[in-house]
């Protein structure tokens, strides 16, 4: 049983009782209804994305390496860039002492 179909049993569910009901519960029962109804429409919206067959992505990863394809540049890691020189005297205060 999907999760749409099971939130539209749980809301029959509460209409039957509410249907049974004569107390101020009646309102709080047909609440639960409209509840029970929005999440059975909204869970029916939820779009997954594209399926992806693996063992055919991987099939195509392999051949790229194997025949020298198109490869992409592999990330910059922490260490591969210089180290930032430290600040000297700035010029204008050198002029100044000598």
């Amino acid at each position: 049983m999907s999760e749409s179909d099971q939130f539209r049993q749980y809301a029959e569910e509460a209409l039957l009782w509410a249907a049974q009901s004569i107390t101020k519960e009646k309102q709080l029962l047909l609440e639960l209804v409209c509840t029970w109804t929005q999440a059975a429409v909204a869970s029916e919206r939820t779009v997954t994305g594209p399926v992806v067959n693996l063992m055919e992505a991987l099939r195509r990863s392999v051949e790229t390496q194997r025949t020298g394809g198109e490869r992409r540049k592999p990330a910059p890691r922490a260490g591969d860039h210089p180290a930032p020189k430290k600040a000297g005297r700035s010029s204008a205060r050198a002029k100044k002492a000598g």
